[in-house]
């Protein structure tokens, strides 16, 4: 009985030891825990994650020509703002649809097909209605009406463009203006600057800055000039006093002179 005792108790004892070496390997991993900011952070990680996934999934399904669409919150904000856009050109539409007895999209269409109906009435008119001509002249319409619509949406295009770049040299020259004040405290406000610096700038051939510091050096080179002339001048006048006042003679003394020099 003895020894099955103290084989049970070294078993027991055994056990002990083992499980608090694992409580000792659990302390060695101490190193491994996550701090509270690491916790944040991988909050914030996740959530912004599931906020992707969110982005990207239809937001809600709209149905137009009897079909569903689905739309992400994104594009859903982008058509609503289209529609605030031309709410008003929607009433007007509406308003002018009634007056006449049709819906809007029947006035739409009315507008549009107006200029080839004209047309095809003036050719019929001309050549009959069954003749040959009138398609032939039909199909010179709708070519001339399609290269003008791309002429149209090429001007558009580059319209747009224009003003996208015009924005983007606004936004560079406000942020070299500040350039220029750091470097200049004395400058000018940007809407007093001379007209050939933002010219110049906004071109591209220099920054803000530079085109402010070449405009003052051609003002330097003028001045300059300038005073140059103006000493020039002012030599010039101050020698014919001299020589005004050298012959500022009464008359008995110029006849002496006079007849001094003929001698």
């Amino acid at each position: 009985m003895n020894e099955n005792y103290d084989v049970q108790e070294f078993e027991e004892k055994d056990t002990i030891l083992d499980d608090s070496s694992e409580k000792e390997n659990d302390f060695d991993d101490i190193d491994e825990i996550i701090t509270p900011d690491e916790e944040s952070q991988y909050t914030e990680n996740q959530q912004q994650d599931k906020e992707n996934e969110s982005t990207n999934e239809p937001f809600v399904s709209v149905q137009y020509n009897h079909k569903n669409r689905d739309f992400t919150k994104e594009e859903a904000i982008q058509f609503i703002q289209k529609g605030m856009h031309t709410e008003n050109l929607r009433t007007k539409l509406e308003y002018l649809a009634k007056s006449q007895g049709v819906d809007v999209n029947t006035l739409v269409d009315k507008i549009v097909t107006a200029p080839e109906n004209e047309h095809r009435n003036r050719l019929e008119m001309l050549y009959g209605k069954d003749s040959e001509n009138v398609e032939i002249g039909m199909a010179i319409f709708r070519q001339k009406q399609s290269e003008e619509y791309k002429k149209l949406m090429g001007e558009h295009e580059k319209s747009v463009e224009k003003q996208e770049n015009i924005k983007n040299v606004n936004l560079r020259l406000a942020d070299e203006y500040i350039t220029l004040k750091t470097e200049i405290p004395n400058a000018p406000q940007y809407s007093e600057l001379p007209d050939s610096v933002i010219i110049d700038a906004a071109s591209g051939n220099r920054d803000l800055y530079s085109a402010y510091l070449h405009y003052l050096n051609k003002e330097k080179i003028k001045i300059e000039a300038a005073n140059k002339t103006k000493e020039a001048a002012n030599a010039a006048s101050t020698g014919k006093m001299g020589t005004s006042s050298g012959n500022n003679l009464n008359s008995t003394e110029r006849k002496f002179l006079s007849g001094l020099w003929q001698r």
